[in-house]
């Protein structure tokens, strides 16, 4: 029995308290009987007919306590454990927390710390008892105050097309707001004792003229009838992470597999490694925008208690490493569910319900910090974060919307919210940059490597394969320069950059990237190629363009470039025409002494006789100050 925690001070008592009615007492021995035999509606009567003979009977209204807690009436609880406190407010100090419980749960937050001081002043509990106690206290407290002092952005479920009797639970959003996907999960009855079994699909909604379509069920390459939920995408929408139960192959209870789309179909689901997958519960899996981390949910050995978050890290052989508990600041002896990590890859979102909170789960929010760790999780407030359960979130890249899941309704399951973040929770700015990789002679689709890296330094932020329709997509953090290269066998190289050291404002940025052959008479254009001011000499913000240039000459074996340099107008024309050619050659110096043949190299200095850009505007001389790579000439086969 739940809350029998009462009944243990019943024989204690029982020689101090004033003797009932002794009809009273008849009718509570019966209740008594019949609530240990779970016979609770009977149980009700013969305590409510007790009552009706005494009504100073405490342990009568102690024992209604218990019995309309576990039939889910709440109110009418609270109101049998306040009847008896008013007749002895000191004789059973417990019925003070059961009564603060009460209180939590339907969200008298302000009554319900004071309860629960009661109880603490009163008691005196140790150990685990009093942990409960003093978290129940801190939870109240939090409460009343969150309530007190609410976003003012309103949380607003969506439409009767997507939130059914059943429950929905959101999985991806696109960037510009067009396309749902979520879970949704039912009931149904079936066979002659009408056993209700649950079945679960995943389903794409289109929005136009600001409506939610008809959602449709999305086709995977797996049967309908297999047990799969927990489902998250990449990014891009072209890798599909989900948890399943029980498959073949599985090594336990639940595992994580994933699948990715190429284009047309999504691939057989491939069940993640032994790092990721154990005999114990392993779910909830979501990857970061550069592909390289996985962050899940699992009640593995090794964590702080119930389910904890793991992250792992792609290792160089594309296996995923050993996972890392993500510590103190986020983990509690609770239970930490449904991860989301943000495109800008420094804030988590997760659902708990060990940290202080407004009732059941509430969602957190923690950001990693530059030395790696995480801030300590941070509750979302109030009114995303209700007395309900909101146990998952998804984040536009944006971060201008977000939607979560919460079972705040009545008797209609979880539903989907929508919102927007207000300043305490928001993620980090990122531009959504989006490509297609197209042959720049006939404008088809390329398959394509895109490497994103930082500038000056070189580290690698991203690093991904175009579609077969040639698209991609990556995150741009603001407040960072970063270098943007494009190979593929056969083609020159793509260099760009993107200078977002004083962005305030996301945006999102779209670029046909158009491949040249390698074939005489086609350019590089090194955007990465930094020279000090008014001089020849490289500075070393330029190494890693010109490396990648060494690497792709040496790919290449036998084809022969000229580097070609150009400055802006400012100067004498024979000035320039000078600079050019020093600066052609301090590239042609750094490739000869990294090691490619003198003789398959030419330099030449254009000055300011060929610009690309108006020279009137600084930008305009920014693109005119340039160094391009022509090939010459290329081996016969």
């Amino acid at each position: 029995m739940l809350f029998f925690l009462t009944l243990t001070s019943f024989s204690q008592a029982q020689n101090t308290l004033p003797v009932p009615d002794k009809r009273a007492q008849a009718l509570f021995d019966k209740a008594l009987q019949e609530y240990r035999s779970n016979n609770l509606s009977e149980a009700n009567k013969y305590l409510l007919k007790s009552i009706g003979c005494d009504k100073t009977f405490v342990d009568a209204y102690l024992l209604l306590g218990d019995l309309q807690t576990e039939m889910k009436q709440l109110p009418e609880a609270e109101k049998a454990y306040k009847k008896a406190l008013n007749i002895d407010s000191a004789r059973y100090p417990k019925a003070w927390y059961l009564l603060a419980r009460l209180q939590y749960q339907q969200g008298e937050y302000a009554d319900g710390a004071f309860s629960v001081s009661r109880f603490l002043s009163l008691e005196h509990p140790m150990g685990k008892q009093r942990q409960e106690a003093e978290h129940l206290l801190e939870s109240c407290r939090f409460s009343a105050w969150a309530v007190s002092h609410p976003d003012p952005e309103p949380v607003h479920a969506l439409d009767s097309l997507i939130n059914s009797f059943g429950s929905e639970y959101v999985n991806f959003v696109t960037e510009e707001n067009t396309r749902l996907i979520f879970t949704r999960k039912e009931t149904e009855n079936i066979g002659t004792q009408q056993r209700p079994v649950y079945t679960e699909g995943v389903f794409v909604s289109e929005r136009k003229n600001h409506h939610w379509e008809v959602p449709e069920k999305m086709g995977f390459s797996w049967p309908d009838n297999s047990n799969m939920g927990a489902v998250s995408f990449s990014m891009d929408g072209r890798s599909l992470y989900f948890t399943g139960c029980y498959w073949p192959g599985g090594n336990g209870s639940c595992d994580i597999y994933v699948s990715h789309h190429d284009g047309a179909f999504w691939s057989t689901p491939v069940h993640l490694n032994q790092a990721v997958n154990t005999s114990a519960w392993d779910s909830q899996a979501v990857v970061s925008s550069d592909g390289r981390y996985l962050y899940f949910a699992s009640r593995r050995a090794g964590g702080k208690g119930g389910s904890d978050l793991w992250v792992s890290k792609m290792q160089k052989d594309g296996l995923w490493g050993e996972p890392k508990n993500l510590g103190d600041s986020i983990n509690t002896t609770g239970n930490e569910v449904a991860p989301f990590l943000h495109a800008d890859g420094k804030t988590l979102y997760f659902a708990s319900d060990g940290w202080p909170g407004l009732g059941g789960y509430d969602l957190f929010v923690s950001h990693r910090k530059s030395d790696g760790t995480w801030s300590k999780a941070k509750n979302l407030g109030y009114p995303v974060n209700t007395k309900h359960n909101e146990i998952n979130i998804f984040v536009a890249p944006n971060g201008k919307y977000a939607w979560i899941s919460s079972d705040r309704y009545p008797d209609k399951g979880y539903d989907i919210f929508e919102f927007a973040p207000g300043k305490g929770i928001k993620p980090g700015k990122v531009d959504i940059l989006t490509a297609d990789v197209l042959d720049s002679a006939t404008h088809l689709p390329l398959r394509a490597t895109a490497v994103l890296s930082t500038l000056p330094g070189g580290r690698v932020v991203d690093s991904l394969i175009s579609d077969v329709n040639g698209k991609f997509m990556m995150a741009l953090p603001l407040k960072e320069n970063f270098a943007l290269h494009v190979y593929r066998k056969g083609y020159l190289f793509y260099s760009d950059n993107f200078d977002l050291v004083n962005d305030t404002t996301a945006k999102k940025i779209h670029e046909n990237i158009m491949l040249q052959a390698v074939a005489a008479g086609n350019r590089i254009r090194l955007e990465n190629i930094y020279f000090k001011f008014d001089e020849s000499e490289l500075s070393s913000a330029a190494f890693p363009e010109l490396n990648r240039l060494v690497l792709f000459l040496k790919q290449n074996d036998g084809i022969h470039v000229q580097i070609s340099g150009f400055t802006d107008n400012v100067g004498t024309a024979a000035y320039n025409l000078k600079l050019s050619l020093d600066r052609a050659k301090a590239v042609y110096d750094y490739l000869v002494m990294r090691g490619i043949s003198s003789s398959r190299l030419t330099c030449k200095g254009y000055g300011n006789t060929l610009p690309v850009a108006d020279n009137t505007t600084t930008e305009g001389r920014a693109k005119n100050r340039r160094t391009e790579i022509v090939v010459l000439s290329v081996p016969r086969h």
